[in-house]
């Protein structure tokens, strides 16, 4: 949601913290996510 800015202003540090909310609870999919907003754009 807040990383496409999903009916919400985009916000990628407001998006990591759900996914890494996510990645605690079990969502192994999370993780992939977390990798690409925490990697350093070209």
């Amino acid at each position: 949601m807040y990383q496409h800015a999903e009916g919400v202003k985009q916000d990628y540090l407001e998006a990591l913290k759900w996914f890494k909310q996510a990645e605690a609870q079990g969502k192994v999919e999370s993780k992939e996510y977390i990798e690409k907003l925490e990697k350093p754009s070209r």
